[in-house]
């Protein structure tokens, strides 16, 4: 307990009343926070129940994204989104594809900043963010992807913290594919991240090396390759602790195609667990669908969990399609909230 007292200190995070679950780098337990920190997220009570529990449709919102160059298409649309942790009202980054201006910082009264692809780079895919840190995945035709890390602590200006190069994956990964990612805090401090390739059919999971994602010599390290251990093909993908320290994979996805088609817009998820042999496993835990009115989960659904440990679902409509570009984004609370 005094190791995560000195954790949370350094790190800006709850006191260590609200830690808990065990330090065991070998178990896939995350690091519970009850409150608002700036680099973990908050833990949900039961995850089963709150996804249970959530509104079947959402109440619509809508922001205007004049300023950067149209989504005209197929292959052109929002990709990603993800709330982040400020308390001064709804701010959300969105990603989108076929553009360099790759991530939009949308608060309040619009989009207030955006971050530039790297170079060769046009397909920003499904994002979360770790308190003030935003993961963004990238990837090209050409056979080249990269996970950035954001700090957007300033959300006028995003500040690149680190960039890992996917070019050595080995089979069955692919160097060229990180449609998505999750990340979370674990027990240790240190951070797990899960990057989807081909629609999260293959999820890479890296850990980093130490727990300030802010410091000199900050590393992920790949530490295992699953292969079909989802089903539904995820859009995007979140991770979420529970308060008892349990960590869960959440991947939303729409089951029509191709994506502006709508189908039924659906959530899956796991429990991260591990076998006898110590190897990550995840186990099923439920699906429910929900009905979008705008949205689309085959653009991008993402994840918060608000101040009272509730889980609250975004998605985001497929591209700018609104009278002025309007952007319609809806919000899924639990029933009664």
């Amino acid at each position: 307990m005094r190791v995560l007292a000195l954790l949370s200190q350094l790190l800006g995070l709850a006191p260590s009343s609200a830690m808990a679950g065990p330090t065991d780098p070998g178990i896939w337990r995350g690091l519970v926070s009850t409150l608002a920190a700036p680099a973990v997220n908050r833990c949900v009570p039961n995850v089963n129940s709150a996804i249970a529990s959530l509104e079947p449709r959402g109440t619509a919102y809508r922001f205007y994204y004049a300023g950067t160059p149209a989504l005209d298409g197929l292959f052109k649309h929002f990709q990603g989104i993800s709330r982040l942790p400020l308390e001064d009202g709804t701010w959300l980054a969105v990603s989108r594809s076929g553009s360099p201006q790759a991530v939009a910082i949308v608060g309040p009264a619009g989009v207030v900043s955006e971050i530039t692809a790297p170079p060769g780079l046009s397909h920003a895919g499904g994002i979360q963010a770790l308190g003030h840190v935003l993961a963004v995945p990238y990837e090209h035709k050409g056979g080249r992807s990269k996970v950035i890390l954001y700090d957007l602590s300033d959300v006028s200006n995003p500040r690149m913290l680190y960039e890992l190069d996917r070019s050595d994956v080995p089979a069955p990964s692919a160097p060229g594919h990180a449609s998505a990612v999750a990340l979370a805090r674990l027990a240790d401090g240190r951070v797990v991240l899960m990057v989807g390739v081909r629609s999260s059919k293959v999820l890479d999971v890296y850990v980093s090396n130490q727990a300030d994602l802010a410091a000199p010599g900050l590393e992920f390290r790949l530490v295992a390759t699953l292969a079909n251990a989802v089903g539904g093909r995820f859009q995007s993908q979140d991770l979420v602790t529970q308060c008892d320290g349990s960590l869960f994979l959440v991947g939303t996805y729409n089951n029509g195609f191709p994506g502006p088609r709508m189908g039924a817009d659906m959530l899956r998820w796991y429990r991260l667990s591990q076998d006898a042999a110590g190897q990550m496993v995840l186990e099923p835990n439920g699906k429910r669908k929900v009905t979008c009115k705008y949205c689309n989960f085959g653009a991008a659904a993402g994840l918060f969990v608000g101040s009272g440990g509730e889980l609250i679902l975004y998605g985001i409509q497929h591209r700018d399609t609104g009278p002025n570009r309007t952007v319609y984004y809806e919000e899924f609370r639990a029933r009664g909230s």
